[in-house]
């Protein structure tokens, strides 16, 4: 087994938004949760169960739920404790949708940089989701979070501008996440698909032209990843491979193009499945009250927060997985008390470390997914091989899979349909434009 290494909490349970991409309902029952987690990081609980699990190792700590920032001021107090307890730690990151309280991570860093121990470095990360101009963001997310999210960002670097982090590198990173509907608007105009790009390249310009503090940095990247789960058709994956294919006539890629190419960066490592999987269940785990594959179960385990969710029409979400039995499932065998965590790290081995089976089932589906019509055929057996690696190496999620087929070992049909229409053939393409990128 990997060593612990990385652990994600549950820090909030509501939000002030209503995004497509978001499965949290806003209800009595999350507002209950909410409170829950409210009082468990009051109390600290959170810095006994983590030293439980980890002992003295535990180097990444990720705060998850729907909106950080709601509580950050509560885990400011156990800060202290926090770098006693763990002599390790090295990242403290989250993601926030930033339409809110940017002052609260000034405090927060504030905080970090007091109390850090000398002799300590440590990499604050913070992800912002952020999907595009107006006539994305502010449909996939709020209205006006185009223009509120930058200018908040904005805020915070002029505040940063003015501290003296010490020993702390903080680290901002532009989260994209479009859908189906995002797809086909960029596809179908061209000159909307320019200006989705040069939104992103005036924010980098502008940072750099406000950013005077060194120990604060800007990922360049904003290339985009699909909102998952998704319920994706074959005309989906026809129109994605187009959408890949604008990015690379404009000398650009996405993040698939990334992914892909650790296959090649890291190809003597092949034979070590683990290295290409996901952490989730891995070195990494969800902790909450209970130990989770990662923070995407964290409400599973309530009723309240499953009613919720089945009374509430999702888009995004395939209900009728409730209603087969999945999440009991997940809730039976994927959220286990930490006496059974050695159990249940043995049983996500199988996930990890093993090819054979994930492949050949890929590979299998794609064959019979041809014959229905529904993706190209691939009549290379080394590009089918080549496929079914890309496939559950750079899509490489067991909660999804349990999800949508309630085993950890079985690759989403949708995304087959995805990726099979198309997309893979240009994401080969892309390889020469990500090369040329990375010599820049």
């Amino acid at each position: 087994m990997r060593e612990l290494r990385a652990a994600e909490i549950m820090t909030s349970g509501t939000c002030i938004l209503n995004c497509q991409y978001c499965y949290i309902p806003k209800s009595d029952a999350m507002i209950e949760i909410h409170e829950e987690i409210k009082k468990d990081l009051e109390s600290g609980a959170f810095l006994d169960r983590l030293e439980t699990v980890y002992g003295e190792n535990l180097e990444h700590l990720g705060f998850w739920g729907t909106e950080p920032l709601l509580t950050l001021p509560l885990i400011e107090q156990h800060i202290p404790e926090l770098f006693s307890r763990f002599e390790r730690l090295e990242t403290i990151g989250f993601s926030t949708s930033l339409m809110i309280y940017p002052k609260r991570i000034i405090n927060f860093v504030k905080v970090l940089v007091k109390y850090l121990p000398p002799n300590r470095k440590l990499v604050f990360k913070v992800q912002i989701s952020l999907d595009g101009p107006a006539f994305i963001t502010d449909v996939s997310r709020v209205k006006g979070a185009a223009e509120t999210i930058p200018k908040n960002f904005f805020v915070l670097i002029d505040q940063l501008n003015e501290i003296d982090l010490g020993s702390v590198k903080m680290k901002f990173t532009w989260k994209v996440t479009h859908s189906s509907s995002t797809v086909k608007l960029l596809v179908e105009s061209p000159e909307k698909f320019d200006v989705y790009l040069q939104y992103f390249d005036d924010l980098r310009t502008k940072f750099i032209e406000k950013c005077k503090n060194s120990s604060v940095s800007l990922r360049s990247s904003y290339y985009p990843t699909l909102m998952m789960p998704g319920k994706y058709t074959s005309d989906d994956g026809k129109q994605f491979a187009q959408y890949l294919q604008e990015f690379h006539r404009r000398g650009r890629i996405t993040a698939y193009s990334g992914r892909l190419n650790r296959i090649f960066a890291y190809n003597e490592e092949l034979s070590k499945r683990r290295v290409f999987s996901c952490s989730g269940g891995d070195s990494n785990l969800g902790i909450g009250k209970y130990v989770h594959i990662c923070h995407r179960t964290f409400y599973y385990n309530n009723d309240g927060y499953i009613d919720s969710v089945l009374a509430t029409d999702i888009e995004n979400w395939d209900v009728s997985l409730f209603q087969k039995g999945t999440i009991d499932h997940i809730r039976r065998a994927y959220i286990v008390d930490v006496g059974e965590l050695r159990r249940f790290r043995y049983v996500m081995r199988g996930y990890h470390d093993f090819w054979g089976f994930q492949l050949s089932y890929v590979k299998a589906m794609m064959t019979e997914l041809a014959l229905a019509g529904q993706v190209d055929y691939i009549e290379s057996d080394i590009l089918m091989e080549f496929f079914a690696l890309f496939i559950n190496s750079c899509l490489s999620c067991p909660m999804e899979k349990l999800l949508n087929t309630g085993s950890i070992h079985l690759q989403v049909v949708s995304l087959l349909r995805m990726f099979g229409n198309g997309a893979f053939k240009e994401l080969l393409k892309s390889l020469p434009v990500l090369w040329e990128e990375q010599k820049k």
